[in-house]
């Protein structure tokens, strides 16, 4: 009951404006409502009460992301870094707005110099390898990743991104043509996202390359049913039948 809740959180606050907890429980309940504005306010709150402490600045900027003020975030963080520029989550953070504001080798510098001080945290790991992937450094992406999947259980809390990693490994490992290791990443993934069209796709070029040309159909097929309109996939279909002989079903 949310709108219960919030009346107490407001009375709390008229008794005792400047209590941490009871700002900090507040924020919960607005995030939790997508109440980004109204937790905006209370953060900025918190940033002056807690003196810009990092996990407050690191959610502050976080929320001035969400709110498209990249720019007041990028000053935040900058700030703060000024003054503990050891910190892995405000490294993170710069991390994290900088790649929103589309300055991903800056980003990466930043990411990497987290990693130096915490190398298990679930978000430098992501963007690392996400990063490495991206500049066609797949086992050092694979590095990365792994370290998430290896532990998976510590990173629960993540869960809703589990299938990008275990897609992006896929991926890494696809590029590499070590198929076998390609396809058990991507049966991964799927099996937490079974409507991801990019997965589908690539089982289907994995089967492909394996010769397992029933299965790479099979994937096709379910990638052409949640996109019927998608030409890439029939055209991908064509190719497939065509390898295997059956020109009348290719055309």
């Amino acid at each position: 009951n949310y709108k219960l809740a919030d009346s107490y959180f407001k009375k709390c606050m008229d008794i005792e404006g400047d209590n941490i907890p009871i700002i900090k429980n507040y924020c919960i309940s607005l995030k939790q409502q997508n109440k980004i504005d109204e937790v905006n306010h209370l953060l900025l709150l918190l940033y002056k009460l807690t003196k810009a402490a990092p996990e407050v600045t690191f959610e502050l900027a976080n929320n001035l992301i969400l709110i498209n003020k990249k720019e007041d975030a990028f000053n935040i963080v900058n700030k703060a870094l000024q003054n503990d520029h050891e910190s892995a989550l405000l490294n993170t953070s710069m991390g994290n707005v900088l790649y929103e504001m589309g300055k991903h080798k800056e980003s990466e510098e930043y990411y990497k110099k987290a990693y130096t001080i915490n190398d298990h945290d679930f978000q430098i790991l992501f963007r690392l390898g996400y990063y490495s992937l991206n500049n066609q450094k797949y086992n050092e992406s694979i590095s990365y990743l792994e370290k998430i999947t290896n532990n998976i259980e510590k990173y629960q809390n993540y869960n809703q991104q589990f299938h990008l990693i275990y897609y992006n490994i896929g991926l890494s490992y696809e590029n590499l043509r070590e198929f076998d290791k390609a396809e058990k990443y991507y049966l991964n993934a799927y099996q937490l996202n079974q409507n991801d069209i990019n997965i589908l796709v690539n089982l289907s070029s994995t089967y492909r390359e394996k010769k397992e040309f029933d299965k790479a159909i099979e994937f096709l097929n379910k990638a052409i049913t949640l996109n019927p309109k998608n030409r890439v996939l029939y055209n991908n279909l064509g190719i497939i039948y065509s390898e295997i002989g059956n020109h009348k079903q290719s055309v």
